[in-house]
């Protein structure tokens, strides 16, 4: 079980990147149709497939490449406040003790000139190598991280401990200042991506409806719109409640500013990117806006005639979007009970536990019958759907609703030997969760039917006091 998660999937892509990097392009896809035509119809070991880039590479650097691929632990950048400027640079260490890193984090300070990005300075932090200086970047000027795009994103290779540290120097100097933006349309993808990912930091709460409406048409991939759609709904939101919220007349005259951002808003949701949505991912900044601006088809996710007219992607998107409790219900459980495809049935099921998530005492407050409608629906589902991506999603509404009632629905999970270990161990614990003081009864009744159950499991049965916190 351990083998096939997440992990192995991202490792994997960062090391070929990595490769593809240090042999060039023509090499590197020449060299992969040379493996998919040597070995055609077959397959292809780790050996016979470093042997092909062996030539490309040296022997020196094609050692390197298996010991990467037997690291267990991420390079870590190891982070110094600066006792000369600690408000304007901060010392780095790269410390890779398994060696995953096979080419150097480059950090880049970046300016506009004559229209185009020009590198003001460069440093290369190697495992080993004495510690860099990385300094705040001058006015009208940004810092950039790896923008030829090889590596994992930079929070990645940053400790917990050092977070606060990272917040306030590297992170802050990778979001533009209102001097630097007009750079946005110029640096590549990944510089783009990286100016965006920081839309909560306070250097964006000076830009404009415009500033944002062009970055939204210059953004060089799909991605990068969405995270477009992030800033855009964040400052919507944020203008709404404020001018709602005041009884300063300076204050309400900014409507007229909110009208742009509004407008913007609903130019962007008429004609939405789709490419490059994050599983996961929620516009929790637009709540409350997509219930009237995609009202027709969210009626018609409703009924199973209607529901056809959309595809996949489109029913993903829309599940991005926060709705009123009442809407939530109506709209995504007959799409998790009834969903034409196992992929559609998973996108509902996610939505229903994102959307609810830290809702319970809204969903409380909601009348008697609406509550048993829920409660019923996600029984039902719990009931129906056994696929290993949704069942997390589907345990955690089930405590959410703290259905009490769900335990017999949860007492089939605990017995289902097809399920993984973990996944049989969580419904275990939300049982627990649900009423501690019953759960010995809830066991006696169905311990017998629990052969060879796996380790995570008897450990919850045994101590769930401990194991379910």
């Amino acid at each position: 079980e351990d083998k096939y998660t997440s992990g192995p999937y991202p490792r994997a892509a960062w090391l070929i990147t990595q490769l593809r990097a240090m042999t060039g392009e023509e090499t590197f896809w020449a060299t992969l149709r040379d493996i998919l035509e040597t070995h055609a119809f077959g397959t292809v070991s780790t050996e016979s497939f470093l042997a092909a880039f062996q030539p490309h590479l040296g022997d020196e650097m094609i050692s390197r490449v298996r010991r990467a691929l037997a690291a267990k632990t991420v390079a870590t950048l190891k982070l110094t406040p600066s006792s000369v400027e600690p408000e304007a640079r901060v010392d780095a260490n790269l410390f890779d003790p398994d060696g995953s890193t096979l080419l150097p984090l480059t950090f880049q300070t970046l300016q506009l000139t004559d229209g185009a990005p020009t590198v003001i300075s460069e440093i290369n932090l190697n495992n080993g190598a004495p510690a860099e200086s990385i300094r705040a970047p001058a006015n009208g000027q940004i810092l950039a991280f790896d923008s030829k795009d090889i590596h994992a994103p930079l929070f990645m290779f940053t400790e917990e401990s050092e977070y606060e540290l990272f917040k306030n120097t590297i992170e802050t100097w990778l979001t533009p200042t209102a001097t630097a933006r007009p750079i946005f349309e110029h640096v590549p993808p990944t510089v783009q991506s990286q100016m965006l990912r920081t839309r909560e930091h306070h250097r964006w709460s000076d830009v404009s409806a415009l500033e944002a409406e062009q970055m939204w048409k210059m953004a060089s991939a799909a991605y990068k719109r969405t995270q477009v759609l992030h800033l855009v709904c964040q400052k919507t939101a944020s203008g709404i409640e404020r001018i709602s919220n005041s009884t300063d007349f300076a204050v309400v005259q900014k409507f007229a500013e909110q009208w742009s951002w509004a407008s913007l808003l609903q130019q962007i949701l008429a004609k939405p990117d789709y490419i490059g949505l994050d599983w996961g991912e929620t516009f929790s900044e637009c709540n409350g806006m997509a219930d009237e601006t995609y009202k027709s088809e969210l009626e018609a996710l409703r009924k199973p005639d209607t529901r056809r007219s959309l595809s996949e992607i489109r029913v993903e998107y829309l599940s991005r979007f926060n709705l009123e409790l009442n809407n939530i219900a109506k709209t995504w459980f007959p799409v998790a009970l009834e969903g034409e495809s196992a992929r559609m049935r998973l996108i509902a099921i996610t939505a229903l536990a994102a959307l609810t998530a830290g809702r319970a005492s809204e969903i409380a407050k909601l009348p008697v019958a609406e509550v048993e409608y829920w409660k019923k629906a996600a029984r039902a589902t719990l009931e129906s759907t056994r696929l290993r991506r949704t069942m997390a999603p589907l345990l955690a509404l089930v405590e959410t609703l703290n259905d009490k009632g769900a335990r017999p629905q949860l007492a089939e999970v605990i017995k289902d030997q097809n399920l993984r270990g973990d996944i049989r161990r969580n419904a275990t614990c939300v049982a627990y969760r649900l009423e501690p003081a019953t759960f010995s009864e809830f066991l006696k009744a169905i311990v017998g039917d629990i052969p060879d159950p796996p380790t995570e499991v008897t450990k919850a049965i045994q101590n769930a006091e401990t194991e379910c916190k």
